[in-house]
């Protein structure tokens, strides 16, 4: 178990340079027995519980014969934690503490897979550490002339109020409406208003959530609904069609891509019907049908 955070989060500049403060960091791995937590002293006296041996001493009594020589622990760790996939500047110690260096050679999303052995058997778990960009800053203003002022800077792009798509997202939005939008390898944080909707193409999240793999989800007054897909084709299908290339390029089959092409093959069986049976008169003026 990573006790921080298995999905960690660096805010970046827009060119991808870490903000002052993100780095470095650090995330703990930990390895339980059922809700105990293994240490290599924990091993230890699991160990020695069951192999402490007392020989006879004096009369009745009965000795260790180790008895005031200090406590004593494995010459090996318990655990043997290891790092796979891990970027530069990215390492785990013996304790299984997750070190993230300054210098880090991070991409916009690296997913580390943590290993570890104990007892011969191996456990691991992944570790997602993401860059969140800041959106990029807008042109300065040209230098005054003449002893005229320069030019004010062009601004950046102001949130729309109109209801729009927002791109796919590989994490869930949050309360207040901000969401992850990944643009050509990229993450950049958006805020969505009341109507706009994203294609989701990440995990599937438990229960009734709205935050299913392969639907479009759309911003409501104060929250996130999901835009349902009637299998019978009777469903609002533009939020989709406009959203079509991120659904097709990381949704599973199932969803509306599956459902797409089930109408389409049904269409098309259906023309080629008509054509093989399309009526023709022949001269003496009886109705006969080709095929």
């Amino acid at each position: 178990m990573l006790d921080d955070n298995e999905n960690c989060q660096v805010g970046c500049l827009f060119d991808g340079a870490p903000k002052a403060g993100q780095l470095p960091l650090q995330i703990q791995a930990t390895l339980y027995r059922g809700t105990a937590v293994i240490t290599d002293e924990t091993e230890y006296r699991y160990g020695s519980s069951k192999n402490v041996i007392h020989f006879p001493g004096a009369g009745q009594e009965y000795l260790d014969p180790l008895a005031g020589l200090g406590s004593f622990f494995p010459a090996v760790s318990a655990v043997a934690w290891s790092l796979i996939n891990a970027p530069y500047g990215v390492g785990v110690d013996l304790d299984g503490a997750i070190t993230v260096a300054a210098d880090a050679a991070l991409d916009v999303v690296n997913e580390i897979t943590v290993q570890a052995v104990y007892r011969g058997a191996e456990y691991a778990k992944t570790l997602r550490i993401t860059k969140v960009l800041d959106g990029k800053q807008g042109d300065k203003g040209e230098e005054g002339k003449d002893g005229k002022d320069g030019k004010d800077g062009n601004k950046g792009d102001q949130d729309d109020p109109s209801p729009k798509y927002l791109g796919k997202t590989y994490e869930i939005g949050t309360n207040s409406g901000e969401v992850d939008i990944s643009i050509l390898n990229t993450i950049q944080k958006k805020q969505a208003h009341e109507g706009d909707w994203v294609a989701y193409v990440g995990p599937d999240q438990p229960g009734a959530s709205p935050w299913k793999n392969g639907f479009c989800v759309r911003r409501t007054g104060n929250g996130w609904v999901q835009i349902p897909i009637d299998v019978d084709g009777n469903f609002e299908s533009s939020p989709y069609i406009i959203a079509l290339y991120d659904l097709t390029d990381e949704a599973p089959t199932g969803t509306f891509l599956s459902l797409l092409v089930r109408k389409l093959v049904a269409d098309t069986a259906m023309i080629k019907e008509l054509y093989m049976q399309q009526g023709v008169i022949s001269g003496d003026g009886y109705i006969t049908t080709q095929g």
